[in-house]
């Protein structure tokens, strides 16, 4: 956390550059319930491909809309 707005670029950008950094180092894997604003390839990478599209699927026949949407997940049509 961080006393002022002005401040987000620089924070944030030293997170970034070291998540970037530690990467390679990962064993994969993604944590879905800390995912704040990260791209849908984060999300992307919580599912194998199958489960994914099936996942995909779903959320177009029963959520279109979006309606249900406070929580990180995959929107419809795989959008977030």
């Amino acid at each position: 956390m961080w006393e002022s707005p002005e401040q987000d670029a620089a924070e944030i950008g030293w997170a970034q550059r070291f998540f970037s950094a530690m990467e390679p180092y990962s064993t994969g894997g993604v944590y879905l319930n800390f995912l704040g604003n990260q791209a849908d390839a984060r999300v992307r990478a919580a599912y194998d491909p199958g489960k994914y599209d099936r996942l995909v699927a779903l959320k177009n026949r029963h959520n279109p809309t979006k309606f249900f949407r406070l929580n990180e997940n995959l929107g419809p049509s795989g959008r977030r």
